[in-house]
């Protein structure tokens, strides 16, 4: 809608501003100008409002169709309208001096006297004027708590008040009484506010992800009734009760005087075992605390899931069917064998009537022989020729369900004749004549509930004053005689009320008891059942049988003053609910029949009707209409089948899935994976799932919110497994650490812990801890304390500070601070810990600061500088070792190393473009590959596969001469570059067999033993090649720093000792006699230390037989590997 400023607005009238003059109060002068502007076609609101020095205030009134107009020119973003036109009218109120009254008086200038729109033709179209005062407010409040529909409080607000308010107005105040109700909290937690302010017994159950499932609550004034009437509890579902679909189960009293009551609601997930289960376990645990008897008998359908749960929860309560349903059931399955296209045949009819009364007649046995007798004598008359009929009710019904059917079963318990559940249907439909509609949320819904729950109690309460005054009882005078067994006059305990059944048990057992010690043996053959006489809870057998003539009606009332010929004279006088409508028909005539129809009703002549005119049936629209009907109902019945068949088939398959293994495996996926955490959303995976399963669609519904609390949960529940496994072992808790540096430039310290379960008696390693450094303290920020302070927390959040065996670490400084500081710690704790010789060094760091001395040092006291300076440093430089070193060469460019700098610049080369790259793996089957500062051996394998493509390189090199002139390999640098791959097998070697969470300590000084032989042989070799020797010496310095340090600690030894294979030959064979001493010395401390007490074991030596086999034809390793061990 656009609007036409072209067009000339219709004036408005010539007194169109309110008169000038003085009002008591701001809020007077406001009601009175908008009453003034409401007749002519406008309304006033408050604009500018101003302050003087005095303190009084001056307010602008303005036109409610003021503010700037939208600019209609420009393209909006929705389509809409708006009333705002810039109108200027406005007026000036001010504040007198005494601060209370208020002056009105107009604006000079003559643009604030007009309008530039038209005048409204009514009022409502001005929201200000539509404000209802705080009385109707309240009024409409009111009505609305009551459960009154909005179109039905303005019908009562436009009737009873002046307000002028629209029904857009008056949902607006619903919703605003309903957001003061909820105080800004979700409507789930407005209800459990509110459940617990008014006093309700409630209980929530929730989900693994936090969301509510059920929803149980019972009135107070409920369970006050239910403790005074527990025999009796009735259950059933109802449903579109709530816009979540939640099914809402009402759990149903009876009192003595056969009125129901409701005792508790709950809003359930399903309807399956485990959902009953929790309801009535819940109400169960309602009754212990109030101390209320459980119920005697429970009436619930046919309901598996409800009746596995009621025998489960109440094993003493007897449970009972409806027999309503049963009959259903039964006339559902049986009834279309006998009447099948009858087309009016009467005999089938009357065959099923007679079928139909022998399950009555069944279900009536008054004792078990009878039902015995009838049973037999219902399969002898209609076997074989119904067999499926028969077969049907015996198995369905009469096998499993007598006990809950039967009457010669259900009569001993005391039901007061409630064996159908018609009762919670009538509840049903008082809900839902409350409720509405079926999309409200929990907490609407239960205060729809409440206002129900409410009219009924009240109902109740008026129902038991009126009966408390006076209650006619007929049953028969020796009955009332036998129960009351006193004289009124002389003993007022003989009154008993008529709603108190507990009472009337009592005495009538005392009667019973009394009548049969009275009788002669043999004489009386009695079945204690419980029946109904005219609304009384009577169990006394003979008693009911006296017939009840109207003169012994006795009227029981706590005032004497009425008589039973009161009592008469009242029954006299009781009109007649049915009139004689069939005085006026005849008999039938000689050819017409008596009875039709299926159920073969009787058939009433009209006798006034004397025309004698026939209708042909054939084609009626009657008879056409009742086809129509039976055909919609067959198609109904068949949809409701395959759709009961579905709802089956997806109840198995919702059965099938284990929800609390699906959420742990999602879990396991997200954290191995590495995989966001909205991996839940992803349409692929859901697709995957519902392939499986279609019922498992919404199996992991859920936000990345909740699946970060759920990988948070599984967290700290693995963490404290870890935790009780570390702390219940009996052995050391061997610890490593090393520092990394993620992209982001964050570094991060990794503890890791190694020990053997004390269950699967298994050496098992853990992560115990991935922490952050600072790295915003300058130098020394990654150092020994900063990363003893995480090591320390570490071990404090897991107790094992008592445990700690050996330390591994790389060869930098920070290592050696942290193993004096976490010494330190653990004396002060009562624990000695040598940190020297508890100090294990990253073997596989060892071999790597070999290899890049002998790559990129050119010197042994150059190499022995640059290690030097590592170990002194207290900084984790994760990237600090010999490589640092050639960063200098490296900006004066890769040649400068040499042939290894020609292969790194051909690789390069090689990268630089993609059809280079592609043609030489085309042609040699693989590519170069890379060196890298930070992966051990990468310079090894580059070497490797140069060498080993050859051919394909020296090819490549010719094509791209132009482009590698300074970089082309001559044979020398060929040669060389074979000397250097030779020199770096066996460290290359060693390092894979150093690595790994198989690794042992065995292996690191046995393979420093096998690179000491490696070294002897390669200055033996090169002895005569200056430059290569040189390189190999500053190898040796780093290696033979650490290879002497390794007598620091005895570990080394005793891992070389204890190994089955070596033991103490290896040394006596390999070592220097000198050495042998020391390394046997500390293995003997160190054993004494761990086993006080124990004799140290005495080690044979074990001669290894070799096999035959060309040592020569091995790898340089292996050659070297088996020399030691050769005799």
């Amino acid at each position: 809608m656009t609007i036409n400023q072209s067009q000339s607005p219709t004036p408005f009238p010539d007194d169109c501003l309110p008169p000038e003059g003085e009002y008591e109060s701001r809020e007077a002068l406001f009601e009175a100008i908008n009453a003034w502007a409401a007749t002519r076609g406008y309304a006033f609101i408050t604009g500018r409002s101003t302050k003087e020095k005095t303190g009084r205030r001056t307010i602008t009134y303005m036109c409610d169709r003021r503010r700037n107009h939208p600019i209609v020119s420009r393209e909006r973003q929705r389509k809409t309208t708006t009333r705002i036109t810039g109108c200027e009218f406005s007026i000036l109120a001010k504040e007198n001096k005494d601060r209370s009254t208020w002056t009105l008086r107009h604006r000079s200038d003559s643009r604030f006297s007009l309008h530039n729109h038209e005048p409204s033709q009514d009022t409502t179209a001005h929201p200000v004027l539509r404000t209802m005062s705080k009385e109707h407010l309240s009024q409409l409040t009111g009505l609305a708590n009551a459960g009154i529909a909005p179109k039905e409080i303005r019908t009562y607000m436009r009737q009873n008040t002046d307000t002028i308010a629209t029904q857009h107005d008056i949902y607006n105040r619903i919703a605003d009484a309903r957001r003061e109700v909820c105080q800004g909290q979700s409507s789930i937690n407005a209800l459990a506010d509110q459940l617990f302010r008014e006093g309700f017994w409630s209980q929530f159950q929730t989900g693994p992800d936090g969301r509510v499932k059920a929803v149980l609550f019972a009135h107070p004034e409920s369970v006050a009734y239910l403790q005074a009437y527990p025999d009796v509890l009735i259950l059933d579902c109802t449903y579109k009760t709530n816009k979540y679909g939640m099914p809402l189960l009402d759990l149903i009293g009876v009192d003595s005087c056969q009125r129901s009551f409701c005792v508790v609601f709950a809003f359930l997930s399903g309807e399956c075992e485990e959902d009953y289960f929790w309801a009535l376990d819940r109400f169960r645990s309602l009754c212990e605390n109030h101390r209320i008897r459980h119920p005697s008998v429970i009436l619930t359908d046919r309901c598996l899931a409800c009746m596995n749960a009621v025998d489960t929860c109440f094993p003493s309560s007897r449970p009972l069917l409806c027999l309503w349903h049963a009959n259903k059931a039964v006339l559902r399955y049986c009834q279309p064998r006998f009447t099948r296209q009858t087309q009016g045949d009467n005999p089938r009819i009357e065959a099923w009537n007679e079928f139909y009364g022998h399950w009555h007649s069944i279900i009536k046995s008054p004792n078990e022989q009878t039902f015995h007798e009838r049973v037999s004598e219902f399969e002898k008359k209609y076997l074989p020729d119904y067999i499926e009929e028969v077969r049907y009710i015996k198995t369905n019904w009469l096998d499993q369900y007598k006990e809950k059917l039967m009457k010669a079963w259900v009569n001993q318990h005391p039901h007061f004749d409630n064996v159908v559940t018609s009762r919670v249907e009538g509840i049903h439909w008082l809900l839902k004549s409350h409720l509405k509609v079926s999309t409200l949320d929990l907490f609407e819904a239960w205060r729809s509930i409440k206002h129900a729950l409410l009219n009924q109690l009240a109902e109740l309460k008026s129902n038991q004053a009126k009966q408390k005054i006076r209650t006619p009882i007929e049953l028969s005078s020796a009955l009332y005689g036998a129960l009351t067994s006193g004289d009124p006059a002389s003993d007022p305990s003989a009154h008993l009320r008529y709603d108190d059944p507990r009472a009337i048990h009592q005495r009538y057992v005392k009667s019973r008891e009394d009548w049969y010690k009275a009788q002669p043996p043999g004489t009386w053959l009695g079945n204690r059942q419980y029946r109904k006489a005219m609304g009384l809870a009577q169990a006394f057998y003979p008693y009911a049988l006296i017939h009840i003539p109207y003169g012994d009606v006795v009227f029981h009332n706590t005032n004497p003053r009425f008589s039973s010929g009161d009592v008469q004279e009242r029954m006299a006088r009781k009109r007649k609910t049915t009139a004689n409508t069939w005085a006026h028909a005849r008999e039938p005539l000689n050819s017409e029949p008596s009875r039709c129809g299926r159920k073969n009703e009787k058939i009433y002549y009209c006798m006034h009707c004397i025309h004698g005119i026939e209708l042909e049936a054939h084609g009626h629209p009657i008879k056409k209409r009742r086809d129509r009907l039976i055909q919609d109902a067959f198609a109904k019945a068949g949809d409701m089948h395959a759709a009961k068949q579905l709802a089956k088939r997806e109840e198995t398959l919702r059965h099938a899935i284990n929800h609390k293994a699906a959420l742990e495996a999602l879990i396991q996926l997200v954290t191995v994976r590495n995989l966001s955490y909205n991996c839940s959303s992803w349409p692929e995976l859901h697709a995957l799932i519902s392939a499986v399963n279609p019922a498992a669609d919404d199996l992991i519904s859920l936000s990345h919110g909740s699946i970060q609390k759920l990988v948070s949960n599984s967290f700290r529940v693995h963490k404290d497994m870890l935790r009780r496994k570390l702390q219940s072992t009996p052995w050391k808790l061997h610890l490593s650490a090393d520092v990394r540096s993620a992209p982001n430039h964050k570094a991060f310290l990794g503890i890791c812990v190694k020990f053997v379960d004390p269950d699967a008696k298994e050496a098992l390693q853990a992560l115990l801890a991935l922490s952050e450094l600072p790295g915003l303290d300058g130098p020394g920020s990654h150092g020994g304390a900063e990363q003893w302070k995480l090591l320390q927390h570490v071990l404090e959040d897991y107790n094992i500070w008592n445990k700690v065996g050996f330390y591994t670490g790389d060869n930098h400084g920070s290592n050696d601070k942290l193993c004096h500081l976490l010494a330190n710690y653990l004396q002060e704790k009562g624990v000695y810990w040598e940190a020297k010789t508890r100090r294990i060094r990253c073997h596989g760091h060892i071999v790597n600061l070999a290899v890049q001395a002998f790559l990129f040092i050119d010197s042994e006291e150059a190499a022995r500088a640059a290690l030097e300076h590592i170990e002194d440093t207290d900084e984790s430089a994760f990237g600090t070792d010999f490589s640092e070193r050639i960063k200098p060469q490296r900006a004066q460019g890769w040649r400068r190393l040499g042939p290894l700098g020609k292969v790194h610049n051909i690789s390069i080369h090689m990268r630089e473009n993609d059809y280079r790259w592609n043609e030489f793996k085309k042609r040699a089957g693989r590519s170069l590959g890379l060196d890298n500062d930070t992966r051990w051996n990468s310079w090894f394998l580059l070497l490797d596969t140069t060498l080993n493509l050859q051919s394909y390189v020296e090819w490549y090199q010719k094509k791209y001469y132009q482009d590698l002139r300074d970089d082309y390999l001559t044979p020398d640098e060929w040669s060389a570059l074979g000397e250097t791959r030779a020199f770096l097998q066996p460290f290359w070697k060693i390092t894979q067999l150093t690595e790994g969470r198989y690794a042992t300590l065995d292996r690191s000084l046995f393979t420093m033993d096998v690179l000491h032989k490696h070294y002897t042989q390669a200055f033996q070799k090169h002895s005569g090649n200056a430059t290569l020797r040189s390189c190999i010496a500053a190898s040796w310095a780093v290696f033979d720093k650490y290879y002497q340090l390794t007598d620091e600690s005895p570990a080394y030894g005793a891992a070389i000792i204890l190994h089955p294979s070596r033991r103490v030959a290896h040394i006596k064979k390999n070592w220097p006699k000198s050495w042998h001493k020391p390394v046997l010395d500390g293995v003997r401390k160190r054993w004494k230390d761990y086993y006080p007490g124990r004799d140290i074991l005495r080690i044979y030596r074990i001669e290894c037989v070799l096999r035959r086999f060309d040592i020569y034809r091995m790898p340089r390793f292996d050659r070297i590997r088996f020399e030691p061990d050769r005799t």
